[in-house]
């Protein structure tokens, strides 16, 4: 009804009028879309209007194409997040327009590279390779990227990429062929023993890893072996390890000493043994410059056996025997003085001969360590002490020692 308004209020004049209205259905009010996601390469997009009564089509994918189909279908070449709109016309002159939000990304491939069936049954793992990283491969035989035909008949292989967008699945189906499959045991050690007869009775043509195409074959040395049965289709292998060897000895060890400026060594060449000595270290030799408890284990697949000994530490150098006295009279006994070096290892760095006043008589090095009594040329004063000072270098295998000795001499008449 319609009621009288005069200057702004109401009048209570009422009165009653009826027309018709028609409304007419939304142009894209029923879209349909296949996918919102658009895996690169893999998959497209159809878009379509089921609107009834539409003319006129304009689809626009956000990637610079559009379309005036009624149902296209769209891929995406780059990745990313794209809005679609889409306007629609009906025969009744309606107009409207509606968005679809669609997101491109790079496609995830799951193929992968190490089956072409049908596989021999196998101890051997064989490797898987990925065209695309980040899956996860499962399967019976399966361990990380490797698998091993260990059953035989009809197997499966499953090479999965997750992925919030575009996730991918590569499932191969293999036949594994049964296959000879030797076993040669567990690796031995042999103690005390000359040697053992490895053998196989599985059926097919035989290989060993020394030539020999027998069924058993003779091993006498230390070694890996191998056996490879081929029966005309599949061919199987398996190894095994074999030592032979004896304990391992440490000769007897005494207690004993060891000068001032002078070292001990010991050296052991035991075949195949681990050696293990109370500071820790692991050579086969040890040089000792000081006195202490030594300790050493010695240990091979076949036992161990172990040393301990103590080294004294003496004051004295034992290096260099310095006489007290010489007489260079002409009788052609006790003629000069020297130091006499008790190693061909030993240098002489420097040797000094001085008085009682600190006045150097005699200087030298090297070979040239002989003093004959005389100071320029005159022989010095007889029956007094000469003292003396003796740098000398002992080369040892791991360091050099320096040494020094001082001391008199009494020249006599």
């Amino acid at each position: 009804y319609v009621e009288m308004i005069y200057n702004n209020l109401p009048t209570g004049c009422l009165d009653t009028a009826q027309f018709q209205l028609i409304v007419y259905p939304d142009p894209t009010g029923d879209l349909v879309v296949s996918d919102t996601i658009n895996c690169i390469g893999k998959n497209s997009i159809t878009f379509q209007n089921l609107a009834p009564d539409v003319i006129n089509f304009n689809w626009d994918f956000g990637d610079g194409n559009s379309s005036t189909s009624n149902s296209p279908t769209h891929s995406y070449a780059s990745p990313g997040n794209y809005s679609t709109i889409h306007t629609a016309e009906s025969r009744f002159g309606c107009i409207s327009t509606d968005t679809i939000n669609v997101y491109a990304r790079n496609r995830r491939i799951s193929s992968f590279v190490g089956l072409s069936g049908p596989v021999c049954n196998s101890r051997t793992p064989l490797n898987l390779v990925p065209n695309d990283v980040g899956g996860v491969f499962s399967g019976s035989g399966v361990i990380g990227n490797t698998y091993t035909p260990d059953v035989t008949g009809r197997d499966t292989v499953r090479y999965v990429i997750s992925d919030s967008f575009c996730p991918d699945t590569t499932q191969v189906i293999i036949e594994v062929l049964d296959a000879p499959r030797p076993d040669l045991g567990a690796d031995q050690n042999l103690c005390n023993v000359n040697q053992i007869t490895l053998s196989e009775s599985s059926a097919g043509s035989y290989l060993w890893s020394n030539g020999s195409t027998n069924q058993n074959i003779i091993v006498n040395q230390s070694g890996t072996y191998w056996l490879e049965i081929d029966d005309g289709t599949c061919s199987g292998r398996d190894s095994v390890n074999i030592y032979f060897g004896l304990p391992p000895v440490l000769p007897l060890i005494q207690d004993t000493f060891i000068c001032k400026n002078s070292f001990l060594r010991f050296e052991f060449s035991n075949f195949d043994t681990d050696y293990e000595w109370n500071d820790g270290s692991t050579d086969s030799f040890k040089t000792i410059t000081s006195g202490g408890l030594y300790s050493v284990r010695a240990s091979n697949p076949c036992g161990e056996t172990s040393r301990s000994f103590t080294i004294s530490q003496l004051t004295e150098d034992c290096n260099v025997l310095i006489p007290t006295a010489f007489s260079p009279n002409g009788d052609f006994l006790n003629e000069t003085f020297y130091p006499v070096l008790l190693s061909e290892s030993i240098s002489v760095d420097q040797f000094i001969i001085f008085n009682k006043y600190g006045e150097i008589l005699f200087k030298g090095s090297g070979d040239n360590i002989t003093w004959d009594g005389t100071y320029q040329g005159k022989k010095a004063p007889v029956n007094q002490n000469y003292f003396y000072l003796l740098y000398y270098t002992l080369p040892l295998p791991d360091e050099t020692q320096k040494g020094t000795l001082k001391g008199s001499v009494f020249l006599l008449d």
